[in-house]
């Protein structure tokens, strides 16, 4: 689950939290990411007012196992800033003696994590054995030149729509991964295995709204698991909000969170222009007006049920709090080229730039694009 293009999995988690943090926060309450107290660094602190008192409670978070000596040290700094409360916010959990010292201290211990539970609304139909594929990536030699998002909607998109060209044949990104099973299916388990699928010299894969890349070869992750049916009501399983575990590893005490429930985007502020994503259903948003408090949008991109969904909608500002930015440039490009299609009323606007059709195909052949590989 992506939460940013380019920030680090620490910071994710640090976003994470502090996305937490600004949903439950009393009102009235300022909750600011990366503070500073005294010249020293905290990375969220919670302030607000009761009656005629002032309180602060300082986070800080862990995106790994916490040990002893990184609890002693927050004792300390939680004291050198006056702060009325202490938090540490593990993405994993805390070694025995730090939980001990923790309790000692004052300080409050949580664990913060995605829960491999299902919305209680949701009712089981079956469980099965299956084999899923995830991790799908295109290199050329060792360099991945493209890599499909996991979730199960779009893979099954991606795998429909991609075009694996040689010389000799021209097939889907599903047909060629599974025109090599009786190789890479040997051997297959409950344990993650990485697979390759060798293309035929010249390859070339052509990928919606991507120029069209020379490839030598298919990777991805193969296992054997159990695959749950659920009754969606029609609703595609993506959608389904994903829920986190918020636990107090001293009291043992803890709570389910919607996804919903996080505000990811606390410090998003909406332009026109300008994409935006939500992380948790992974759809793509283009900001087109904003009037008064309403913000007008096109749903660029979004799968379900294998399909690929867009359209307009109006909805209230507030709720970019959901929505990150698209920064990545790479990104922003496919995604103009997507925006391009749906205001041309869906037709099919290609990959391939009209000034490169009659540009040497990439392939190596020496053949212009449109006659070796053209549509």
């Amino acid at each position: 689950m992506p939460i940013s293009q380019t920030e680090p999995k620490w910071k994710r988690f640090e976003r994470l939290v502090a996305g937490l943090h600004h949903a439950l926060a009393p009102s009235g309450a300022f909750v600011t990411w990366d503070d500073h107290i005294d010249g020293r660094q905290f990375d969220i602190t919670i302030r607000f007012e009761h009656v005629a008192y002032r309180f602060l409670t300082i986070v800080e978070c862990k995106d790994c196992l916490v040990p002893v000596g990184d609890v002693e040290a927050f004792v300390t700094k939680s004291r050198s800033a006056y702060a009325n409360k202490a938090v540490i916010v593990s993405s994993v959990g805390f070694q025995s003696g730090a939980v001990k010292v923790a309790a000692e201290n004052g300080i409050d211990l949580y664990v913060f994590e995605e829960s491999d539970e299902w919305p209680s609304w949701l009712h089981l139909i079956s469980e099965a054995p299956a084999l899923s594929i995830s991790g799908v990536e295109i290199l050329n030699d060792s360099e991945v030149v493209h890599r499909f998002r996991d979730e199960s909607s779009a893979l099954i998109y991606f795998t429909k729509h991609v075009v694996v060209r040689t010389p000799s044949n021209s097939r889907s990104l599903d047909e060629t991964i599974m025109s090599a099973r009786d190789v890479w299916e040997i051997g297959t388990n409950d344990t993650a295995q990485s697979r390759i699928v060798p293309l035929a010299a010249g390859a070339i894969v052509d990928v919606p709204f991507v120029d069209p890349m020379q490839a030598t070869m298919i990777r991805f992750v193969a296992q054997v698991g159990s695959a749950k049916m659920f009754d969606t009501g029609g609703m595609d399983v993506s959608l389904v909000p994903q829920l986190f575990r918020f636990k107090n590893a001293i009291t043992g005490e803890e709570r389910t969170i919607d996804a919903a429930e996080l505000w990811i985007g606390f410090d998003t502020e909406l332009e026109t222009e300008r994409f935006y994503y939500n992380p948790f259903l992974s759809n793509v948003y283009f900001c087109e007006a904003i009037q008064s408090e309403l913000a007008h949008y096109i749903l660029i991109e979004s799968y379900q049920h294998g399909t690929l969904f867009q359209a307009r909608f109006t909805q209230n500002i507030l709720y970019r709090r959901h929505l990150l930015e698209v920064n990545d440039q790479k990104e922003i490009s496919r995604l103009r080229r997507m925006l391009a299609q749906f205001r041309s009323g869906g037709r099919t606007v290609s990959s391939v730039p009209r000034t490169g059709r009659n540009d040497a195909c990439p392939c190596g052949s020496g053949v212009k694009y449109k006659k070796c590989h053209g549509k």
